[in-house]
């Protein structure tokens, strides 16, 4: 008679469960990123890396990121909401 083996399925990833991608986290990463874009004198794809962006989607991720509402208006890092 053959033993029955039984097989442990992975738990579903769910993107709650990824590291990084609550909307505090992106918030967090926000913030960043406009500091580093300060400090560096404008250069957005660095300040993206620093930030934690992906290299392979620094470029946009800056592009967007320096258009964005806080940027735009001279809003201090400190002061995007959370909302």
């Amino acid at each position: 008679m053959a033993e029955k083996t039984t097989v442990k399925r992975a738990k579903k990833v769910t993107r709650a469960d990824k590291a990084g991608t609550s909307k505090q986290a992106a918030v967090d990463r926000k913030k960043l990123f406009a500091e580093a874009y300060i400090a560096n004198g404008g250069n957005a794809s660095e300040a993206a890396k620093n930030a934690g962006y992906s290299a392979k989607t620094a470029y946009s991720a800056g592009y967007r990121l320096k258009s964005s509402r806080f940027l735009m208006k001279g809003k201090k890092p400190s002061q995007i909401s959370t909302s």
